[in-house]
């Protein structure tokens, strides 16, 4: 026959009569689960949600391994499509110094031929469309912006599941 223990339920304090073949139980007082420890001639209750939460951390953990990879490939990829904006910023801003400085080049030789007002119109036509290309490559777009804060945001997450792998 099996040996009986008596113990006390950790959730309740109900009594607990325990025989030594139960490995899991729930208690007739409160109805929590609780799994049997023994150590030796030491017999202990813990209850099941301690178990629960070990595997809890294990899937939390899995999930922050696997979050950390995604997130990774999406920074690089935000990251590159920044970079593709900001190349093109570039070229407009020296697209316009070009155009800018032909306006200017045709404005000082308007002075120098007879079809002066002619000239120095288009030259002042050409400049401002140069002042303008440099202006809009100068300011960040919108789409910039929002990228830019996307990766922050990717990053923030990306620092969190670091820490839960890291416990």
């Amino acid at each position: 026959m099996a040996n009986v223990f008596t113990l006390t339920c950790p959730s309740c304090g109900g009594k607990l009569k325990i025989t030594s073949d139960l490995e899991r139980f729930a208690c007739a007082h409160c109805g929590n689960e609780h799994t049997v420890r023994r150590s030796g001639s030491v017999v202990s209750l813990s209850p099941v949600v301690e178990s629960l939460n070990k595997v809890q951390a294990g899937v939390d953990k899995t999930a922050s391994e696997l979050a950390i990879r995604r997130l990774r490939e999406d920074i690089d990829n935000l990251n590159t499509e920044l970079e593709n904006i900001t190349t093109h910023q570039v070229r407009r801003v020296q697209n316009g110094l070009g155009v800018t400085v032909i306006g200017i080049a045709l404005l000082i030789s308007g002075g120098l031929f007879t079809n002066f007002l002619l000239l120095s119109i288009l030259g002042v036509a050409v400049i401002v469309i140069g002042v303008n290309m440099l202006s809009s490559g100068i300011r960040m777009s919108e789409e910039e912006k929002s990228l830019k804060r996307n990766i922050r945001e990717k990053q923030a997450q990306l620092r969190q599941h670091e820490k839960t792998v890291s416990r």
